[in-house]
């Protein structure tokens, strides 16, 4: 299930290079698109970074080896960050944090808005 939405919402839009759903609780991974994965400690860091969203802006975000940094938005819901003119976008629901990497090729509030759809429809279902 999890692999699907990363396949065909995150990725399969067109509007995200890459995707990562992983647990709210833990950090562990539960599905990635292929060439995109977190490195040790990387999940478990994005869960800790939701206890204190604010901090992002202090100390940026890594995913994938990658620092970022957060110059827009971190709450309690979605955290906003970049590098250069590549970036991600973190969505928090109440099972998973969804991770959806874009290159300069897409367009920062598309790919945004691609990973908030996905994560209403999951809060909408619970999950």
């Amino acid at each position: 299930m999890w692999q699907t939405y990363v396949d065909n919402q995150l990725v399969g839009s067109g509007n995200l290079d890459g995707g990562i759903i992983v647990s709210a609780a833990d950090g562990g991974t539960w599905a990635q698109s292929s060439g995109f994965s977190l490195s040790a400690g990387e999940g478990a860091a994005l869960v800790a970074l939701y206890k204190n969203p604010g901090s992002a802006f202090t100390n940026g975000v890594t995913v994938g080896g990658v620092k970022y940094t957060v110059a827009v938005k971190a709450d309690a819901r979605s955290i906003y960050a970049r590098k250069s003119s590549a970036g991600i976008v973190l969505v928090r629901t109440s099972q998973t944090i969804l991770v959806g990497r874009y290159s300069e090729r897409h367009q920062p509030a598309v790919a945004a808005q691609t990973v908030e759809k996905l994560g209403d429809y999951l809060i909408e279902n619970g999950r």
